[in-house]
């Protein structure tokens, strides 16, 4: 066996599904076998995996014990010369393997080497090649020197930018994303170091590799694609979070004394600058259109009242209006809270969400009129005037809003897509059916034939553009933000040279035969880019999972002040535990029963640990328990939890699981 590949997979079923295909289309004299490893992924990837790719070995694991330990268990059982560990997330081109293998046949001082990669823009990657992080490397890194001096070896020393991308070199640390190592090196320095759980396995490999006396290379002779998988967002404080944890792992490994005190505390630093700074932004963004929605509504509100108190007999001015500011704010933060409750914000596009919000706020505002009687704010013209003005605050600010994140002054953004195909007239006509029941807002410019220049039409929907040949003239033309590859109907290396040619102003994405998705990513930052025919489950709209968990706090003040009545059927100590509980977000009343065995390859949405399930109240046989929590998680709605708690009264003392 020449060469083992192992991947490690997690929850990337359909990532992973492109780069199997990229591996079998290889075009080579070598001999190789594929190695995955899953670490518990409940996506369905191995059944897709058992069914697609049969001759792929695969390891299952009970758990997720991480990059490294997973890596190690295909080592072992590998029979190759040499050894490539691939994250799934990657599409090779036809010749990369035998690129790879002949460079270290004619090398014998190489232990280890990698390859150019671009992210789904067609931008190079820098950490295609890496220097060792030491503590000036790294200070450089984190405080921005290495992007003001990017093509430095004093200041950009972490990502080598004085070497040339396109020049093959000795490089120090090679990118766990694709790393071909031999065999004889590997035996000399061991197995990764499982201490690594995500990241800093590859720069302690590549370290030990190079301490032993083997050199690591560049080798940008071949350019593979490395899109961002979905286990951890790139910029995220979570992936920092375990980045630089992992640098204080590699520190107190290699570095001694005061050079490792040094590091680690640069590290630490960097770790909670960071975090303020992501859960600044991260805040800033979540509240930033509902506070300004709130604060046109109360300035609107506050203006409205004082000229209505001005018109009574006598009349009021301020600052003895100051007395109603509270119940102005109240009134002010109700129609917001409608609108985040109701899912204004989520689709900012979608005016009746709007509407209905504003309608259902104006109700509770009417009732709260009714409650806290005050003659000063009963006016049905107080009332109205608040729905317009919250309307058309609502209006304004989503204006303003587009034109900071998009800048457009627009009321309404266009989420369109303007799409080409470039691939065969067959596959592209299956990948616009796949675009049409996924239900995606597009329009079709046509298809750029890959085999053939051909002009006319082959039905009203699919236009036949020209060729591949053309294909920068077809795109000055027509314009599109978006091109989608047929993996089947091109190489990889003709699609990796247009995206590289193309530049990062187009959005790529590719499909292959049979494949019921297609994926893509816009840059290193974002997490990959998907269209699948996959189920949609209702339980994971944002909108209803703020309803289910507003249902859980009403229910639990319901069974509170019933609790009397309850303690005839159950303890009433389990009760009140379950009350806490979900008050906490620590449970929820209705779930999921818990899986049986034989249906673990079931993937479904993760929710809280419930008190009850409909299987549970229905009284029906084990045989039910799969179906029943499809259809739940599917077709959720706050009725059916409602339904399921007043016919599961017996089961409130319940502990949940």
């Amino acid at each position: 066996m020449d060469v083992s590949i192992i991947i490690v997979n997690y929850n990337v079923q359909h990532f992973l599904e492109q780069a199997l295909q990229s591996v079998f289309r290889s075009i080579c004299d070598i001999k190789y076998e594929v190695i995955l490893i899953d670490n518990h992924s409940v996506d369905g990837s191995i059944l897709m995996v058992r069914d697609r790719f049969p001759q792929v070995i695969v390891i299952e694991n009970s758990n997720n014990p991480g990059f490294s330990k997973a890596n190690n268990q295909g080592i072992k059982i590998a029979k190759g010369k040499y050894l490539l560990l691939l994250n799934p997330d990657t599409i090779l081109e036809e010749g990369t393997l035998q690129t790879c293998f002949d460079f270290m046949e004619g090398k014998a001082t190489c232990g280890a080497l990698t390859v150019k990669m671009i992210d789904g823009s067609g931008k190079y990657l820098p950490e295609s090649k890496r220097g060792f992080p030491t503590p000036w490397a790294a200070f450089s890194k984190m405080s921005g020197l290495s992007r003001l001096f990017p093509k430095s070896l004093y200041f950009n020393h972490y990502y080598l930018g004085h070497l040339d991308e396109n020049t093959t070199a000795e490089v120090e640390v090679l990118p766990g994303a694709f790393m071909w190592i031999r065999r004889e090196a590997l035996e000399k320095v061991g197995l990764l170091d499982e201490q690594f759980f995500m990241y800093g396995e590859d720069i302690d490999l590549s370290y030990r590799i190079n301490q032993a006396g083997f050199s690591n290379y560049y080798l940008p002779t071949t350019t593979i694609i490395h899109f961002k998988g979905e286990s951890t967002k790139k910029g995220s404080f979570n992936y920092v979070k375990h980045f630089y944890l992992a640098m204080i792992i590699f520190a107190q490994k290699h570095f001694k004394g005061r050079k490792a005190s040094i590091y680690i505390w640069l590290i630490n630093v960097a770790i909670y600058l960071r975090a303020l700074v992501s859960i600044t932004v991260q805040s800033f963004r979540k509240i930033f259109l509902p506070v300004l929605d709130f604060s046109f509504i109360w300035v609107g509100l506050t203006y409205a009242h004082r000229w209505w108190l001005s018109t009574l007999d006598p009349p009021i001015i301020a600052p003895a209006t100051q007395s109603y500011w509270p119940s102005i704010s109240i009134y002010a933060a109700i129609w917001v809270l409608a609108m985040y409750i109701n899912g204004a914000y989520d689709r900012l596009n979608d005016f009746r969400k709007l509407i209905t919000s504003l309608v259902i706020g104006t109700l509770i505002v009417s009732t709260f009129f009714s409650i806290f009687y005050n003659p000063m704010l009963t006016s049905r013209f107080f009332v109205l005037w608040g729905f317009l003005l919250a309307l058309l605050s609502s209006l304004v600010t989503r204006i303003l809003y587009n034109f900071i994140t998009q800048r457009k002054f627009s009321l309404i953004l266009t989420n369109t897509k303007k799409i080409i195909i470039v691939g065969k007239q067959e596959a592209a006509q299956r990948i616009l059916s796949l675009l049409q029941k996924v239900n995606l807002p597009f329009q079709l410019l046509g298809i750029i034939n890959s085999d053939k220049p051909t002009h006319y039409t082959l039905d009203q929907s699919l236009r036949i553009l020209g060729s591949k040949d053309t294909i920068k003239d077809i795109l000055e033309i027509e314009k599109p933000n978006e091109i989608i590859f047929c993996l089947d109907s091109m190489s990889s290396h003709e699609i990796i040279d247009l995206m590289v040619d193309l530049g990062d102003r187009i959005h790529f994405k590719m499909a292959s035969e049979d494949s019921i998705s297609i994926i893509g990513s816009h840059s290193k930052n974002t997490p990959g880019e998907l269209y699948t025919l996959d189920i949609q489950f209702d339980i994971m709209d944002p909108t209803q999972r703020r309803f289910k968990f507003l249902l859980d706090l009403c229910v639990s003040l319901l069974t509170l002040m019933m609790l009397p009545i309850f303690m005839l059927v159950h303890n009433p100590l389990s009760i009140l535990k379950n009350i806490f509980f979900v008050s906490f977000r620590q449970s929820t009343w209705v779930g999921y029963e818990r899986m049986l065995s034989s249906s673990k390859n079931i993937s479904l949405p993760k929710i809280l640990p419930s008190v009850m399930s409909e299987w549970k109240v229905s009284g029906l046989d084990g045989s039910f328990i799969t179906e029943m929590n499809f259809n739940y998680a599917k077709e959720y709605s706050v009725w059916r939890d409602l339904e399921t708690w007043f016919k599961g009264f017996k089961f409130l003392g319940s502990k949940p699981k």
